[in-house]
């Protein structure tokens, strides 16, 4: 059976609709070895544990290294980073809303006046 287009076959649409496509932050990654004391290295396998030290390490120095100005620093970021600075741009907006809806205003009054005077000169 042929159909005129793949929209209206109820199979091709089940067969879409149950194909889930998984897109991993990928980036590469180097082997560093590093020295710290006897005290340092106890203290992060209480504090950490065993096997998130290296992530601990990563997300510490990763504040003070990488421009958070830049693509590659917010495709890596994690979780908890983002969320931290979609609050602080909630926050940020939420002091400044009576500026914004201020400038809104005169933005809208400048177009309506641009409107009026464009539709005078029709006339």
């Amino acid at each position: 059976m042929r159909y005129a287009s793949w929209s209206d076959c109820s199979e091709c649409k089940a067969r879409l609709a149950t194909t889930v496509i998984y897109v991993y932050n990928t980036y590469m990654t180097k082997k560093l070895t590093i020295t710290v004391s006897d005290e340092v290295y106890e203290g992060l396998h209480r504090r950490v544990g065993r096997r998130k030290i290296s992530r601990f390490i990563d997300d510490l120095a990763r504040k003070h290294v990488i421009d958070r100005h830049s693509a590659d620093y917010w495709l890596t970021a994690s979780k908890q980073e983002l969320r931290r600075a979609y609050a602080q741009e909630a926050a940020y907006e939420a002091t400044r809303e009576t500026e914004f809806k201020e400038e809104d205003k005169r933005w809208l009054d400048g177009l309506i006046g641009d409107a009026l005077r464009a539709g005078d000169e029709t006339r």
